[in-house]
């Protein structure tokens, strides 16, 4: 082994190190440096000597990636030259070259990707090429280094006696600890010296804020020596401490963002736990106003006594952290906007480099730079309207996840009356610690302290780490009263368009919808079945004039027979003599004798065209244009007949759309449009023994499908969002209460609706509530249960007033509401990792821990992740209704929303189908591509296919190269149309399905996979089956953004390094796959054994209460498990305000822009 010999040091104090050299040893060490005993042969004095040293940030840090140089002033002899001269002009630091730089050792080319260079040092490729620049690099920079990830540098072979030695770093290119404009404006510099997100590049160096330039005098002794001649062996020391010369100190923080809305005027759950109606509707949210105060660790713990309530070692003394109060900002700091983004400072695990370069936690809080910090929010509105008012809103607590229980009675609640109906005081009541706030450790819970939750961050607290992007996310529980819309949670998030507020309120995701009846819905289902009746009165009545037509054409016909019959015969005797003559005059197409064979062919369509119905177009909310006619079904003949410039030209439909869909050959509707011919009496009796559907049906199939998108133009769909969670928003719904003294002296209670809230005595304060969590103090374990669904039966005096004592008796039973939960998690809080704050920080930093750990996802997520995808629903309910052509399939209103209904529960839930629920739900999950299917022209282009090497496969049309995400709807729908999936389509093209040729279409993923994509109906047809199956899709991603994929990676794989464990309901569907019956019976989970849990960013820990795991989306057709996690973690949304939310605020400050690449340019 080698034999070393370390020279110990004091770190940030320069002085001579003088050795003694008289031992064996193989390396010489020195801070985290080495030299071998080559470079150090004690013989005579030595010409050179060795500076080495360190540079120390925050009074104890070694910073990498600083340069540093002992200047060379230039010389008398290269001053003559003015290659040299132009470029090291460098007499003294301070002399300038000619683009204004002084002497500096500062990178002129970016070191990594978004990295603003600003220096003159010159590259390695420049030095390399140049000889000019490669002799001032060998003579002026000859005495370089860079510092070592240590902070260390070490200079060999600099000439003896008195130097300058320069140290400049740039301070956003240190590697972890990288800082950017936002780090300086919090410590004071002016907006104006940033370029917004990105820092400035300046020649004069002295005004970039990232950069620092010191200098100091050194005097530099011979590195080896003896006695004898005058010299010992002697290392030069030279330190430099940022700290020390005034200079920036890093002080990182983590970015913690996020919104708050509520409700306005009456919209609130009352004492009776009965929401009203309009409350949570997005238009009549408005953003709060409010603060956000914390409590935080401190580095220090101190002995305490563990209370003598507590179950498990009462009394027994404890080493407990030591918590203090520490308002960011003052806590005042959520905006008018409703939107808060403040910078969490880091206050524990200082972190130094130790003698030996490495890097450990400082035993001296303040010296190091501080890696983490450990918070419990609580953020809540302003009440700006005094105590008097009933209607509050409360608080929430970040991270609040398990609600613990104790046994007592609880006085705070309302009083027993149960008669009344209200729900009567637990004999298990809530543990009021489980919602403190406090600097006392022993104030929260038991369970929270024995578990090990807050020590270990599980749950009250939570561990940032510095550099990066935080948010916190919400479960928004379907709490239910009675009536359909009678629930808390954000509603009506894409009203109909008069009552729209889209630019005022930024849309929320959504992932269901309820029916809805308004006014105008009414009038439109008179008006569609009043249309339908006058359409079918016109058919009739144009059977009967069709009719007469047919008649009269048939003696016309007769007489224009006989009349063409005689001049054939003229023409035959006049031409008898030549054959060419009479081919000529006498048998060509138009000529006498073809046209008595022939007779006149005149339709009643010929004469007065076709019955043109236009559907409406959704969520566009205006009609479909009739530019083509249907080629296979009804109108399979010119519809102009006589009329000059007729829709099917497209002359007379520019003020309408050009619809896609929908197409169904067999009911005459082509792009929108139903083009349909006229019968006469004995076309109309054939066609009900054929098997094309009559003339009646099609205004049928009309007036279904013109109801339903009627009807969603006016405000059917009712979009909410439910029962999971969303991130960068925290919903503080109001609710009535009032507060009054107790029965105990010196306590009060609430009058209020405890179900939802709960109000704590000490700190008057009432909070959201939280997951109902049962801890087994005997085993250390614990789990999930929810609190039971509201009792949604009719109050037993209501019931006694009403019928009697019968009344009362058939009132006692608990009962849930239509549609509720039967287990409620209410409104857990936790906080999601979205990675570092620098996108590109794992090119510079290595080190495990704190930014370098996980992917940044924060500037790919958008403001919100909303998806209208009202074209899928278009779609989705067009497909519905080709599935369900039978006469007895009943298509109306209720049709998308009968999701498990039920006549033996109260009140109605009216929900959009599972199917399509879950597919909506998806849609709005980052990073799914936005439902659009190909149009008329683009199908058609995709049949023109070849056989190579017939032809270029370039020019051949695929699903691909087509660049389609969704091919066109019906792929598993029955066959009522022609569509491209079956197999006569299309019916003009040169080839079909079956020819191998067909198959190249659908290359590289095959036709399968992209039938899974087509939102579609399965089955065979014939049943009343309302299901709608589809796999949605994840953008691929580009050279700037990354993919879905990726960022959903990173979402719930990656960025879990500090997150919790929390409790969702997961979705069944009933089957694996799409699921069977999804339908209807596709829904959430919701009995106390489906409580699922896992950490919310590790896809890998989820499971069911008996340790199933769950899968996550895109649901898809091959998924064995019944029940997955319908997207948890893929949701978000960060204020209400367009323009004005955190994540604006967040790009703001973070985001550098996009900027032109000019690689291609050239300089003409």
């Amino acid at each position: 082994m080698l034999k070393s010999l370390r020279v110990r040091t004091e770190i940030g104090v320069d002085k001579e190190i003088t050795l003694d050299l008289n031992q064996d040893f193989d390396l010489l060490e020195i801070l985290s440096l080495r030299l071998h005993q080559t470079d150090v042969y004690p013989k005579d004095c030595s010409n050179f000597g060795v500076v080495c040293g360190r540079v120390l940030v925050n009074g104890g840090f070694g910073l990498p990636n600083a340069k540093v140089s002992v200047f060379v002033p230039l010389d008398s002899e290269d001053e003559e030259n003015p290659v040299i001269s132009a470029l090291y002009p460098y007499k003294t630091q301070n002399y300038r070259n000619e683009e204004g730089y002084r002497y500096n050792l500062l990178s002129s080319v970016p070191n990594y990707n978004g990295h603003q260079s600003t220096g003159s040092f010159p590259s390695l490729d420049n030095a390399l090429l140049n000889q000019e620049v490669s002799y001032v690099y060998d003579k002026y920079y000859k005495y370089t280094a860079k510092t070592n990830d240590s902070g260390d540098f070490m200079i060999y072979g600099v000439p003896l006696g008195e130097h300058t030695l320069v140290m400049n770093v740039d301070l956003s290119d240190i590697g972890c600890f990288s800082m950017v404009p936002e780090d300086f404006k919090l410590q004071g510099e002016p907006e104006a010296s940033f370029n917004g997100a990105e820092f400035k590049t300046d020649p004069n160096l002295d005004a970039l804020p990232q950069i620092v330039m010191l200098s100091k005098s050194i005097d530099v002794k011979p590195l080896w020596g003896d006695a004898d001649s005058g010299c010992g062996a002697t290392i030069t020391r030279a330190d430099f401490d940022l700290r020390e010369s005034g200079s920036v100190e890093i002080k990182p923080t983590a970015v913690f963002m996020g919104s708050l809305v509520t409700d306005t005027e009456r919209s609130s759950v009352n004492k009776n736990c009965k929401p009203k109606r309009d409350m949570g509707e997005l238009c009549n949210l408005a953003p709060a106003q409010g603060s956000l105060e914390s409590i935080r660790w401190t580095p220090f713990f101190k002995e305490d006594v563990r209370p003598t309530g507590y179950t498990n070692n009462p009394g027994q003394t404890e080493l407990v952290p030591v918590l203090e109060r520490f308002d960011i900002n003052g806590g005042y700091t959520i905006d008018e906007n409703g939107a808060f983004l403040v910078n969490v400072p880091m206050n524990l695990d200082y972190v130094i480099t130790n003698e030996f370069g490495e890097q450990e936690i400082s035993k001296k809080p303040g010296i190091g730079i501080p890696t983490k910090g450990k918070y419990r929010f609580r953020i809540k509105p302003l009440e700006t309207t005094g105590t008097a008012r009933q209607r509050k809103r409360g608080a929430f607590l970040v991270p609040q996840i398990k609600e613990h229980s104790k046994e007592g009675v609880d006085f705070t609640s309302t009083f027993p009356y149960n008669i009344l109906g209200v729900n009567p005081p637990q004999t298990t009541i809530v543990d009021q610690r489980s919602y403190a706030f406090s600097v006392n450790y022993y104030d929260y819970a038991e369970a929270s302290v024995d578990s090990g939750d807050i020590l270990s961050c599980n749950d009250v607290f939570y561990e940032f780490e510095y550099s990066k992007v935080y948010t916190l996310t919400s479960f928004h529980n379907h709490w239910k009263h009675r009536a359909k819309d009678a629930f808390i949670g954000v509603k009506e998030i894409a009203p109909r368009q008069e009552d729209s507020c889209a630019g005022q309120a930024a849309p929320f995701p959504m992932n269901s919808a309820n029916k809805n009846v308004n006014f105008a819905i009414v009038i439109n289902q008179f008006i569609t079945r009043f249309l339908q009746g006058i359409y079918t009165m016109l058919y009739f009545i144009m059977v009967l004039v069709c009719t007469i037509v047919a008649i009269i054409m048939i003696i016309i016909d007769l007489i224009y027979r006989v009349v063409m019959g005689i001049i054939c015969v003229l023409c035959n005797v006049i031409y008898f003599w030549s054959k060419r003559k009479r081919k000529r005059h006498c048998t060509c197409n138009t000529c006498p004798c073809e046209q008595a064979a022939n007779g006149l062919s005149v339709s009643c369509s010929d004469i007065f065209g076709c019955l043109f119905l236009r559907l409406t177009k959704y969520p566009e909310c205006d009609k479909c244009g009739c530019y083509t006619t249907a080629v296979n079904g009804s109108a399979n003949q010119d519809c102009c007949g006589g009329l000059v410039g007729c829709d099917d030209e497209g002359d007379d439909d520019n003020d309408y759309l050009e619809c896609n869909t929908p197409t169904n050959d067999d009911k005459a509707l082509d792009q929108g449009c139903y083009s349909i011919d006229w019968d006469n009496i004995l076309s109309a009796i054939g066609s009900i023994f054929n098997s094309e559907p009559t003339k009646v049906a099609m205004i049928i199939d009309w007036r279904k499908r013109e109801n339903l998108f009627r009807s969603m133009c006016d405000g059917l769909m009712n979009y909410f969002w439910s029962n999971n969670y969303v991130g960068g928003v925290l919903y503080a719904f109001q609710f009535r209460a009032k507060i009054r003294p107790s029965q105990i002296e010196g306590k009060y209670r609430s009058q209020h609706c405890d179900e939802i809230v709960y109000f704590h005595t000490r700190d008057q304060q009432y909070y959201y509530r939280c997951t109902p969590y049962s801890y087994d103090f005997a085993t250390g374990t614990g789990v999930f249960r929810g609190s039971p669904f509201f009792d949604a039966s009719i109050p037993p005096l209501v019931g006694f007033l009403i019928g009697g004592p019968i009344g009362y008796m058939a009132t006692l039973g608990q009962e849930k509401a239509a549609g509720a939960n039967n287990r409620n998690l209410h409104w857990p809080t936790t906080i999601m990792d979205l990675g570092p704050v620098k996108t590109n920080i794992g090119e510079i930093c290595t080190n495990s821990g704190g930014a370098s750990e996980g992917c940044s996802v924060a500037p790919n997520i958008g403001s919100t992740t909303f998806n209208g995808a009202g074209d899928f629903l278009f779609d989705a309910i067009n497909e519905i209704v080709n599935y369900n052509n039978s006469a007895f399939d009943l298509i109306n209103l209720r049709t998308p929303f009968r999701r498990n209904e039920t006549w033996s529960q109260p009140g109605r839930r009216r929900e959009l189908n599972g199917g399509m629920a879950s597919i909506l739900s998806q849609f709005n999950e980052v990073g799914v591509v936005e439902y659009e299917a190909p149009d008329t022209a683009e199908i058609n282009y995709f049949a023109v296919l070849c056989n190579p090497p017939d032809c270029d496969p370039a020019t051949r049309y695929t699903a691909d190269n087509m660049g389609w995400d969704y091919p066109p709807s019906g792929g598993n729908t029955w066959a009522n149309g022609s569509t491209m999936w079956d197999s006569s389509w299309p019916s003009t093209a040169q080839i079909s399905p079956s020819n191998p040729t067909w198959q190249l279409g659908w290359q590289f993923e095959g036709e399968a996979a992209w039938i899974n994509r087509s939102v579609s109906v399965p089955g065979a047809g014939g049943s009343s089956d309302d299901s709608v199956e589809m796999t949605v899709q994840l953008s691929s991603g580009d050279t700037i953004n990354p993919s879905a994929e990726h960022i959903r990676e990173c979402i719930v794989e990656v960025n879990n390094n500090t997150s919790q464990i929390v409790p969702f309901f997961p979705w069944d569907k009933n089957g694996g796959g799409y699921g069977s019956t999804q339908w209807y019976d596709g829904d959430w989970a919701t009995n106390e054994s489906d409580i699922a849990f896992g950490n919310i960013q590790d896809i890998f820990t989820w499971q069911t209460n008996n340790g199933t795991p769950l899968p996550t989306t895109p649901i898809t057709a091959n998924q064995p498990q019944s029940r997955v996690s319908l997207g948890m973690g893929y949701h978000y949304y960060f204020g209400l305000i367009p323009g004005a939310t955190s994540y604006d605020t967040f790009v703001k400050k973070y985001v550098p822009l996009e900027k032109e690449s000019t690689d291609d340019y050239v300089v003409i």
